[in-house]
């Protein structure tokens, strides 16, 4: 039988190793938002370049039938990631 003291040690480390185990989900969880963070901010990045892309080939080829789909395509995208 375990004295009391033998419980307390036991419970105790049991509750250090369940707070070990939080924090270590809690740094995994803020590792995936940093993550996800920087995957956002390049995707934003890479649709002001096809924004500025598109207004290149507007002012140089002007509106072709591709055109307006693409360009909404783009500012719809945009719009999503609260760019504009």
């Amino acid at each position: 039988m375990d004295s009391y003291i033998d419980k307390i040690t036991k419970l105790e480390a049991e509750n250090l190793e369940l707070s070990n185990m939080h924090k270590q989900q809690i740094e995994k969880t803020y590792s995936l938002r940093v993550d996800k963070d920087a995957e956002i901010t390049a995707l934003k990045s890479k649709l002001k370049i096809a924004s500025a892309a598109l207004e290149v080939v507007k002012v140089h080829n002007g509106i072709n039938a591709h055109y307006p789909i693409v360009y909404a395509t783009v500012t719809q995208a945009l719009r999503d990631v609260g760019e504009i």
